[in-house]
């Protein structure tokens, strides 16, 4: 699976993508399975408005499916981060904890 990142609507540059790990499938707190994605290199945090390199992302899907099994292409996603920085987010995950950064 390929990340490409595109902020404000522009599409990304292929040095944008970032091959993720998935490290677990939370739920979010409306009932919508995610998936908790770690970056590795991160993605520049002043990009985003944040002060920290992002390292790990929160996926879903934008229509109904489910993100642990993808049956169908495309599948488009939300890419998210905690609205806390780095933190740690415990399933269910409330969706206000969450800021959007990108489409996928």
């Amino acid at each position: 699976m390929k990340i490409r990142y595109q902020a404000g609507g522009r599409p990304a540059a292929n040095s944008d993508t970032r091959p993720p790990r998935i490290v677990d499938f939370p739920t979010l707190d409306t009932g919508k399975g995610a998936a908790i994605a770690s970056l590795c290199p991160s993605v520049p945090g002043q990009d985003f408005g944040s002060g920290e390199d992002i390292y790990t992302v929160i996926l879903t899907t934008w229509f109904p499916g489910s993100i642990d099994r993808i049956d169908e292409f495309p599948c488009f996603v939300f890419i998210a981060i905690p609205v806390a920085g780095r933190e740690t987010l415990s399933s269910p995950i409330r969706k206000d904890d969450l800021k959007i950064i990108a489409v996928g």
